[in-house]
């Protein structure tokens, strides 16, 4: 999967993002929040690898 973030929320500490298959046959939208131990984003696209 890979995601790209839409939107950086740095009241809520959250992020808006849209998720895609690497098929590119689902796309979804998600919100996620994050705590600060998390690693910080920026806007733009991103791969999640194993």
């Amino acid at each position: 999967m890979w995601f790209r973030i839409l939107n950086i929320d740095r009241i809520t500490n959250s992020i808006e993002v849209e998720c895609h298959s690497f098929d590119g046959l689902n796309v979804f939208p998600e919100v996620w929040s994050l705590d600060s131990t998390e690693a910080g984003f920026e806007i733009g696209d991103y791969k999640l690898v194993k």
